[in-house]
C-alpha cells in the first residue's frame, strides 16, 4: 500500500456528484511522515492553482500554528487519485467563542464553477462552530461570504463599523501580527494577483482599493446561522 492509500484510510469517504470523492481528517491523525505527504500533495495543487506566484508559505498555511489551535481539519476532494480541491481549517479559541479558521480552499482551476468552494465551506461549517475566520487578498472571497446565507452578520461590512468583541476576536486570533483594525498590514510577500479580481458587490471593490495595499490582507469573521 502506497502513502496515498494510507492517508486516505485514515480519513472519513464520501461520495459526490460527478464521480467525485470527498476525504475528511484531522491533523492528529497522521505521524510526522504522513503530515509532510498531505502537505505536499497539497502544494502540488497549490502550485497548479498559483502558477508565478510565490507560495513558499503554504506550508504554514496548511500546518499553521497558533496558541489557540486545538486541531486542524482537512476536507480533499478527489478525482481518481487526483487531488482536486481541499479545505484546511483550524479550530480555535478567541474570546471564549469556538471558531473556524479557514487557513486556505484551493480548487482546481478546471474544477472551479462547480460549487465545490461552497462545498467545503458548508462541510466545515457543520462541526457547531460560532463563528468562521479568514484572511484574503480576493474581493470575489470577501462578497462571496457577505451574501452567503450560511452567516448572519459578516465583518468588515458595508457600515464599517467593527463591534468591540469582535476587534478582540480578531487581536486574539492574530496575536503578534500588524494588524490595523480588520486589515492585516503586509502579510503577504507579494500580491496574489496583477490585477484586482472585482466582485459584483461595488463597495467591496472600492473597499480593497481604498483600503488594502498590494501586500495587505482583509480579515474576515462571520457568526455562522
Amino acid at each position: 500500500m502506497n502513502m496515498l492509500d494510507i492517508l486516505f484510510n485514515k480519513g472519513i469517504m464520501e461520495n459526490l456528484k460527478l464521480g467525485l470523492t470527498l476525504f475528511h481528517c484531522l491533523s492528529e491523525q497522521f505521524n510526522d511522515q504522513e503530515r509532510n505527504a498531505v502537505c505536499t500533495l497539497l502544494m502540488s495543487l497549490v502550485n497548479t492553482a498559483f502558477k508565478g506566484v510565490d507560495i513558499t508559505e503554504t506550508r504554514s498555511v496548511v500546518f499553521g500554528k497558533s496558541h489557540n489551535i486545538q486541531k486542524t481539519v482537512y476536507f480533499i476532494v478527489k478525482d481518481g487519485r487526483d487531488i482536486i480541491g481541499f479545505c484546511s481549517c483550524r479550530d480555535c479559541l478567541a474570546c471564549g467563542q469556538r471558531v473556524l479558521y479557514r487557513s486556505g480552499t484551493i480548487i482546481s482551476p478546471e474544477f472551479q464553477g462547480l460549487g465545490l468552494y461552497k462545498l467545503l465551506i458548508g462541510k466545515a461549517l457543520r462541526s457547531y462552530h460560532q463563528f468562521i475566520a479568514l484572511e484574503t487578498q480576493n474581493p470575489r472571497v470577501m462578497a462571496s461570504v457577505i451574501n452567503s446565507r450560511l452567516f448572519i452578520n459578516v465583518w468588515p461590512n458595508k457600515d464599517l463599523i467593527i463591534p468591540p468583541h469582535i476587534q478582540a476576536m480578531v487581536y486574539e486570533l492574530k496575536k503578534n501580527e500588524n494588524i490595523d483594525g480588520m486589515i492585516e498590514r503586509n502579510s503577504a510577500k507579494e500580491p496574489m494577483f496583477s490585477e484586482l479580481p472585482l466582485s459584483k458587490e461595488e463597495w467591496v471593490n472600492n473597499f480593497f482599493k481604498k483600503n488594502i495595499g498590494h501586500c495587505d490582507k482583509v480579515f474576515i469573521i462571520a457568526k455562522v446561522l
